[in-house]
């Protein structure tokens, strides 16, 4: 299991950071959501973890899995063992008993498995999961504002997200602009090696908006307007981004009135290296697209003087 995933998190989220530390937590919650529905997992392995939780940690069940099981007046409750068998788990009849249940009730295997998946970015993440019920009551309230399905995402390492987790209360607004730009950024240039952006483009992303248009119904929001008007100035721009340069964050040049930052790349040589490579790799295809074209045009043009003669 991998044990430093990146974490997905919407970019809608973005919108309240910098005026509002809180943001941070519901960022690692629903970060954690979004990125336990990409994992594989083993799903029998669910059921399992739903009966040992039963027997030795029942305090870490939702409330709602919890009142699925007050309602298992069957559940073949093993008060002597506990599901164990020597030192081995292995609770058969229980699980046997929650096979033919989900049959019947779907919605709770469903919700058995959204339990699990979370739980297993929690151990990738080194983190207790006795607060797996409060992340997946944290997503239920988002659910209802924002459609998880149709979000655009910032992809983070695990380890910066925890280590934002653990300074927010310590972190500026300043700080936390710095990092929604560092976010903003992440997210144009997504799982690629480099992009190539605008300024605009950089500003309406570290506010969580997917583009110009969006970001101006955003700002009618007087509160979200005062932070953007104060952020996006040349000067605090300009300082925002010389900062996450300086930590070596993210690499950013100006080409031919362009704009191309990386994440990846960690000096300016490589990243105008990659970029001359991408402009003779896209040169090659035009050539080659071209000749394809040509000859294809040539082809059909023999094939029109062939039907005539044959015609005549």
């Amino acid at each position: 299991m991998n044990k430093n995933p990146f974490i997905l998190i919407p970019l809608s989220l973005l919108r309240g950071m910098i005026y509002e530390k809180e943001a941070i937590n519901d960022m690692y919650d629903i970060g954690i959501f979004c990125t336990s529905r990409k994992i594989d997992i083993i799903e029998s392995n669910a059921l399992k973890d739903f009966v040992y939780c039963i027997y030795r940690s029942i305090e870490e069940l939702p409330d709602k899995l919890l009142q699925e099981y007050d309602k298992m007046d069957e559940f073949p409750y093993d008060e002597d063992y506990n599901g164990f068998e020597n030192e081995n788990f292995a609770p058969e009849l229980e699980i046997e008993y929650l096979n033919d249940y989900s049959k019947k009730n779907p919605s709770f295997y469903d919700q058995v498995l959204e339990w699990y998946r979370v739980r297993q970015v929690f151990y990738m993440l080194n983190l207790k999961t006795n607060t797996v019920k409060y992340t997946l009551s944290t997503v239920e309230k988002y659910k209802m504002r924002y459609d998880l399905g149709k979000c655009s995402f910032v992809l983070l390492n695990g380890e910066v997200m925890s280590n934002l987790y653990k300074l927010k209360d310590t972190m500026t607004a300043d700080d936390r602009a710095m990092w929604a730009m560092y976010m903003g950024i992440s997210s144009i240039i997504g799982d690629k090696d480099f992009a190539q952006t605008t300024s605009e483009m950089i500003k309406c992303r570290m506010f969580g908006a997917i583009n110009q248009k969006e970001l101006e119904l955003l700002l009618k929001d007087e509160t979200l307007k005062r932070v953007y008007d104060k952020y996006t100035t040349k000067r605090q721009y300009n300082k925002l981004l010389n900062i996450i340069q300086d930590r070596n964050m993210v690499t950013e040049i100006g080409l031919n009135r362009r704009t191309y930052v990386s994440t990846k790349m960690e000096n300016v040589d490589e990243l105008v290296d990659a970029i001359s490579a991408k402009r003779i790799d896209l040169e090659r295809k035009r050539v080659r697209d071209e000749e394809k074209a040509n000859a294809r045009k040539k082809y059909y043009s023999l094939f029109q003087d062939n039907k005539k003669l044959k015609i005549g």
